[in-house]
């Protein structure tokens, strides 16, 4: 059966107060409601919702913890807290059941369920103003599927045709996954794999290509290369991150969902323990 989804409808999905707190009772990090938070949303949202602007102040775990590069996250946590700043070409629902648009539109799968065809937005751009396309896709899963990387989301990955021999270094190009134009990429699977969009793809934040192509992937492994700066397409945008103090975010105002209602997101550390978080809770440290 060929199956085919505009996700027009799901693509004006808001997150809400809700899903924010679920993110933040999983993790202690309530980042992955920042995906919906946007002027559109406010349509939706209560009087006590508040009026757009200001800084959200949310927890920021120890150091240890934080893990600020976008192809080798291992954590929850770090998954929430880069959904600030990067898209994935789909993403998982609030309710974590359903597989919703994100920087692709559409996509089909063919009948016989091993080519996956993705759709992507027209005019999304990085945080420099960038255009982004599916050369921005095809490097992100080259990089992923670098052995010199060593990104453990590779494993996953090796159902794409030719990706074992990518990774193996036997090839120069991954041969099932192509990008006949801008806006397009196709994935050509070796097996049928049920999981494939919605358990690993929900998983990749696409990165640009025009920012680390020429990057070393030694360079690219270091935690401290991701700590100075960050482009991505979600809703906010990287401003400074200073080890075990803040994480500091501003609203990327051409974001294709549309402007955040927030102006910051403000990741605070404040300790490590429910009673430091309590503390900081009443001194108005954290929201």
């Amino acid at each position: 059966m060929s199956i085919s989804r505009t996700g027009h409808d799901l693509a004006n999905t808001r997150a809400n107060r809700r899903t924010l707190m679920k993110g933040a009772a999983a993790t202690g990090v309530a980042s992955m409601g920042m995906r919906g938070i946007s002027n559109a949303a406010a349509q939706d949202a209560s009087p006590a919702a508040g009026t757009p602007g200001g800084t959200l102040k949310l927890v920021l775990p120890a150091s240890t913890s934080v893990d600020l590069n976008p192809i080798g996250i291992r954590t929850l946590g770090a998954f929430y807290l880069q959904s600030t700043m990067y898209d994935g070409l789909i993403q998982s629902s609030a309710s974590w059941d359903e597989v919703e648009p994100a920087l692709a539109e559409t996509w089909d799968v063919s009948e016989d369920g091993l080519t996956y065809t993705f759709h992507l937005r027209d005019g999304v751009t990085w945080h420099d103003g960038e255009p982004f396309t599916s050369a921005d896709v095809v490097f992100t899963y080259e990089t992923i599927l670098n052995k010199d990387i060593g990104s453990y989301m590779a494993t996953d990955l090796l159902i794409v045709e030719g990706a074992q021999a990518f990774l193996d270094g036997t090839a120069d190009t991954i041969t099932g996954l192509t990008a006949p134009d801008d806006n397009t990429i196709v994935f050509q699977l070796t097996e049928t794999s049920g999981p494939f969009a919605f358990s690993i793809l929900t998983q990749h934040s696409i990165i640009p290509q025009h920012i680390w192509a020429d990057v070393p992937a030694e360079e690219m492994v270091k935690p401290a290369t991701w700590e100075t700066g960050q482009i991505g397409t979600g809703p906010f945008q990287f401003v400074e991150y200073l080890p075990d103090q803040f994480l500091r975010l501003t609203r990327y105002d051409d974001a294709w969902r549309g402007a955040p209602l927030l102006d910051e997101v403000l990741f605070v550390h404040v300790g490590t323990t429910p009673e430091a978080w309590g503390a900081a809770l009443e001194a108005g440290d954290l929201d």
